[in-house]
């Protein structure tokens, strides 16, 4: 009885692999599926890439009454999420 379960859990855990595009031999594969899965389901790990050229210069510190009114509505717009 157990080992049928196990191979089910294993079988699944294989099928969520496939789903991220992990290669079921990589070495890191199953911290890459905790931080694929938290991504997912946990609202405070969703983390947001922004290129580097997106980003003011570090003399440029100083932000406009539009750049702030943009970053609350992208708070905002990211909190809905949850």
């Amino acid at each position: 009885m157990q080992r049928a379960i196990w191979a089910e859990r294993s079988a699944k855990l294989e099928l969520l692999l496939t789903h991220y595009r992990i290669h079921p031999n990589d070495k890191d594969r199953w911290i890459k599926l905790a931080a694929c899965l938290t991504a997912d389901l946990v609202p405070g790990m969703i983390a947001i890439k922004v290129p580097a050229k997106q980003l003011p210069a570090r003399k440029d510190r100083e932000w406009t009454l539009a750049q702030y009114s943009e970053l609350v509505g992208e708070v905002d717009e990211l909190s809905s999420y949850r």
